[in-house]
Parts: structure tokens; C-alpha cells; sequence
């Protein structure tokens, strides 16, 4: 026999699929089988499993299927040079698109991003999505998700955000896998985080506010951010003489998206006397609504209003409405957390938290 049937050992009776792809599997995982290694043939596994050559060609159908192994013809069956436990990914999100178009847009562009990244030649990143992972758990994606882990299908776990709902489940107490998370918050989160920096993009925007001769300045923003980051309390307001009012924070629920037409349009219809000269749009959620709401009112942009609004890079298309668009890359992004579980793999010291700031689109 080959050499690496010594590595297998003796199972007692017949084994089924699962046992022999489970055990190749693991051979594979633990690296008593190198990468490009030659595998047994059929019959010699047969042979050793005291099984039937259905059986060892299902099992080797279900770990082709997975990525750990290839078949080459005559020339046998081969480890991949890029097993799954390697270079997959597991991107997870608590939610799913749908057709309301209720989604992040900031979702929308990693998953973009991750499967631009599939594309690139020679690098072999895969990414598995995974929708709806929520505190639910009943998602198909979630089981899903569990019996790639089970596996050994993914090399490191990406959370979209940090997944508090998962705390007291095995996937979280289970830190074998590598992991790391997307967060706005920095402190008090349990593995390394990249954090989107929304202070960057307030003082940025504030700036770009103020160089443009404007100074009266509207945010609409969510809920969440309002409280977090309130702009009447930024050093910029009174350091580059802006002036703010309370009711020029329109802050919206991501689930009201399109109420932020309504509230744009009533904050700067003609009949108000004061209006606002700028206009900081923090989630791009809500751009396409608030522009609708200018346009309601009859407002020129940049003329009667400088829009500062937020985006996701690389940004789909140029806008057709003069507005300035500040964001986060995506791309930058998704490099870091790919990078941090590399590191994690690598048993390499990893930071807690790598801050991702804020920049203007490119003209």
C-alpha cells in the first residue's frame, strides 16, 4: 500500500461515508496529509475501511464538493492546494436582502467586495455568506453555518457585526476557529474587531462644511447615531464657528429609511425661516430618500445646500446630483479582517482593535 494509508488507522467493520470523509478530513486539517499529497486509491480505501467502492466514492464526491480534495484522472485524487480550512471565509450577517431593499448597504458592499475577491487570480480566498444568523437560530444559513464549522470548511469567521446574539452558543465558546468582527464600538468586545471610525466622518465632514463657507449645519442620521454621536457636541461646531440646532439632527429608524424624504423635505421647505446650509447624510441608506426630499423642496444643490453624504467605496456609479460623498473602503476593510484571521492562524500576535477612518471620494 502507499504510504499514506499508514497515516489512516484500522476502523472496526465497515465505515460509512461520513466516517471516511471525515477522517480524510481530518488528516487533511491536522497536516498528516500535505497539500498536493497523492490520496489512496478507491479500491485501496475500500479495502481498508472494509467498505464498498459506492461508499468511498461518495465520501470522496462530498470532500471534492467541499474543496479538500481533486481528482485528476488517472493520476488519482490529490489535497487541494487550497483546502477550505485554509482559505475560506465565513462571512455572517444577522439579516438578509430582500425585496423592500431593508438592507445595509454597507452588507451589501462587503458581500460585493468578498465576491470580487473569489475572482482574483492566484490568491484561492473563498467566501461563504451566510444570511439571517440571528438570535433566532433557526435559519437555514445558520445550520448551515454550524456544519461548515463542524467540518472544518472555513478557515476563520467573519461577523458583519459584533454577534452578541451568539454568545452562549458553542460557535462563540469554541475559539479554535478564528474570528473577528466589523464594529463602530470599540470598547468591551471579546475578539479582535476592525472598527468603522464615524467620528472620523463627522469631524471630516464638519471640516469639508466649513471650507465651503458653510455654516449651518443638518444631519439626518439613525437613531442609534444621534445618541452615540451627537453633532452639537463635536469640538468642530464651535471651533470653525458652525452653529447647529436640535432639530436639524433628524435622527431615522434603517427600518424608516424613506420617511427621510418627509423630514428633509419639511426641514427645508421655503416657508421655514431659517434653513440649514449644509446637510450631513451619515448612512447611505437614507441618501437616495433625502435627496428626494431636497428635490421636494425645490432645493438647488450645491447653490442652496452642500450635501455631505455617506457611501460605501468603491462606490457603484458617480452621483448625478453635485453632493460630496465621504465614506469607509470596502476593500480596505475586508483586507484587515482577512488579514487578522490569517494572523490568528499563524498563532501571530493580533491587535484588539485596527480603527478603518473615513476619507472623501476620489473626483
Amino acid at each position: 500500500m502507499p504510504s499514506t494509508l499508514t497515516l489512516l488507522e484500522q476502523t472496526e467493520g465497515p465505515a460509512s461515508q461520513q466516517k471516511i470523509a471525515q477522517y480524510i478530513r481530518d488528516q487533511i486539517v491536522s497536516g498528516r496529509l500535505d497539500l498536493g499529497e497523492r490520496l489512496p486509491t478507491r479500491t485501496e480505501l475500500k479495502q481498508h475501511f472494509s467498505t464498498t467502492s459506492a461508499t468511498v466514492q461518495r465520501a470522496f464526491d462530498a470532500l471534492i464538493e467541499q474543496g479538500f480534495v481533486s481528482a485528476e484522472g488517472r493520476r488519482g485524487t490529490f489535497v487541494s492546494p487550497h483546502p477550505p480550512h485554509l482559505r475560506r471565509y465565513g462571512l455572517v450577517f444577522p439579516g438578509r436582502p430582500n425585496s423592500a431593499g431593508e438592507w445595509d448597504q454597507f452588507c451589501l458592499a462587503l458581500g460585493e467586495e468578498a465576491r470580487r475577491r473569489e475572482t482574483d487570480a492566484g490568491k484561492g480566498l473563498k467566501f461563504s455568506q451566510f444570511f439571517q444568523v440571528d438570535e433566532r437560530r433557526h435559519s437555514e444559513d445558520y445550520h448551515r453555518l454550524i456544519h461548515e464549522v463542524h467540518t472544518h470548511q472555513l478557515a476563520g469567521l467573519i461577523f458583519s457585526c459584533y454577534p452578541y446574539y451568539l454568545e452562549n452558543t458553542p460557535l462563540l465558546r469554541d475559539r479554535s476557529l478564528p474570528m473577528v468582527t466589523v464594529t463602530s464600538r470599540g470598547s468591551q468586545i471579546p475578539m479582535p474587531a476592525v472598527v468603522i471610525n464615524y467620528q472620523s466622518f463627522y469631524s471630516q465632514a464638519l471640516a469639508a462644511a466649513a471650507e465651503a463657507g458653510r455654516k449651518k449645519i443638518a444631519v439626518v442620521c439613525t437613531e442609534r447615531e444621534s445618541a452615540v454621536h451627537p453633532i452639537s457636541q463635536f469640538p468642530e461646531i464651535a471651533s470653525l464657528g458652525l452653529t447647529t440646532k436640535p432639530y436639524w439632527t433628524l435622527p431615522i429608524s434603517f427600518q424608516s429609511a424613506a420617511t427621510a424624504r418627509t423630514y428633509v423635505h419639511l426641514l427645508m421647505n421655503p416657508d421655514q425661516k431659517v434653513r440649514p446650509d449644509a446637510l450631513i447624510v451619515a448612512n447611505d441608506n437614507f441618501v437616495p430618500h433625502a435627496l428626494a426630499g431636497l428635490e421636494d423642496a425645490g432645493i438647488r444643490v450645491p447653490d442652496d445646500v452642500l450635501v455631505i453624504a455617506h457611501a460605501n467605496f468603491p462606490a457603484e456609479s458617480k452621483s448625478a446630483i453635485p453632493l460630496r460623498r465621504l465614506g469607509f473602503d470596502v476593500r480596505q476593510v475586508l483586507e484587515v479582517l482577512v488579514s487578522l484571521i490569517q494572523k490568528q492562524q499563524d498563532s501571530q500576535k493580533v491587535p484588539r482593535l485596527t480603527t478603518v477612518e473615513a476619507k472623501f471620494e476620489e473626483l
